[in-house]
């Protein structure tokens, strides 16, 4: 899960424009969704201006080993457009990385608060 990124100065001709300088074929353009593929990989977004946000997504062939992030690629894709970071998911997920994904799953990043749900 990643959280949706604010439209900023984004629209839909900067996303296109982005995907094709990186070597994307788009695939599918139509209203406010974009498809492109590129080597094996296939990213879809979907541009909602009347809520503000981007929804995004990303999907690959499966490989033995890559060094690969999806997320840093969407994300740069999404800044090169001229979008906003949201920010909600990033922090101690993301700083320790698959550790992190898990104490983020479970609650768990600060301990803050806790007390508070036992409580109810």
């Amino acid at each position: 899960y990643a959280s949706p990124w604010m439209m900023g100065r984004g629209s839909l001709n900067t996303l296109t424009s982005e995907l094709k300088g990186r070597g994307y074929k788009l695939t599918a353009v139509v209203d406010q969704f974009v498809r492109g593929v590129a080597d094996g990989e296939t990213v879809e977004f979907l541009l909602k201006p009347e809520d503000g946000v981007v929804l995004y997504s990303s999907s690959s062939a499966p490989s033995k080993f890559s060094l690969y992030d999806p997320r840093r690629q969407l994300e740069s894709i999404l800044s090169g457009a001229g979008f906003e970071s949201a920010g909600g998911d990033t922090g101690e997920a993301k700083k320790e990385g698959f550790v992190g994904e898990l104490k983020a799953f479970y609650g768990m990043q600060s301990g803050k608060g806790w007390e508070d749900v036992l409580e109810e």
